[in-house]
């Protein structure tokens, strides 16, 4: 899911600052960040590709803990430049070496420090957000059954819901089976039994044979209302545009 490649992608940073940072210091590498920086780049590679996946606050997080990042890593090879620059052998047993290290290792505990404190927040955020780990996005093909998510459900009608998801299956229909499937996650997990008592109306209302649009529409700008969060639900304007169009 491209919420635990973010996740994953936040701790191969704080891997690469607490052991792998010193594996790029070869005299060379370190004056490229493009090689030497190689784990950084690939972990904001990702985290860019999905980060339509977040809410504002999320994105503000993350960008601001790499936009810290890049100048703390430029602060490094300032720091390797200026020991380069010297009249030393800055590979050589010397104090200039010494002073070296010295100043890299204070400036990755403080880098590793202001990294780590940013990815708490976020993780925070998501385990408190009632999206967190069930937002994916939607293709030709759906995986895995996020149903078992839901137990002895007190907010929404399960059976219902599943009903409607098996219906768009047998139709093909992946991408709104997809949907209201995720849409029944994020309305459990708020506990809000307004929401669910919508979602059932929209679910009813699919399970006609010819589905009234305009209901459709009410009850769906009922929900928004209700639990503005299922609108960034990653794949809801496809979805919705087929229901509604």
């Amino acid at each position: 899911m491209p919420i635990e490649d973010i996740e994953k992608a936040i701790v191969s940073v704080r891997t690469f600052l607490t052991k792998g940072v010193f594996e790029a210091f070869d005299g060379v590498q370190t004056f490229e960040p493009q090689v030497g920086w190689a784990p950084v780049v690939e972990a904001w590679r990702i985290v860019h590709t999905n980060n339509h996946l977040l809410d504002e606050a999320q994105r503000t997080i993350i960008d601001t803990a790499f936009s810290e990042l890049q100048d703390d890593l430029n602060n490094m090879i300032g720091i390797l430049r200026a020991a380069a620059a010297s009249d030393e052998d800055a590979n050589a047993d010397t104090p200039t070496r010494h002073r070296t290290i010295r100043n890299l290792e204070l400036a990755l505990e403080k880098t590793s420090l202001r990294f780590g404190e940013s990815a708490r927040q976020f993780q925070d955020m998501l385990s408190t957000h009632e999206t967190a780990s069930v937002i994916n996005q939607y293709g030709n093909t759906y995986m895995g059954d996020h149903f078992s998510n839901i137990s002895n459900s007190v907010v929404l009608n399960k059976s219902m819901a599943k009903k409607v998801v098996n219906q768009f299956k047998e139709r093909s229909d992946n991408d709104l089976a997809s949907f209201i499937e995720e849409l029944s996650v994020v309305v459990e997990r708020s506990g809000d039994k307004e929401a669910g008592e919508l979602l059932d109306q929209l679910n009813e209302e699919l399970d006609r044979d010819e589905p009234r649009k305009s209901l459709l529409k009410r009850t769906w700008d009922g929900l928004v209302d209700v639990l503005p969060s299922v609108a960034k639900i990653a794949g809801a304007t496809a979805a919705l545009a087929k229901l509604f169009g």
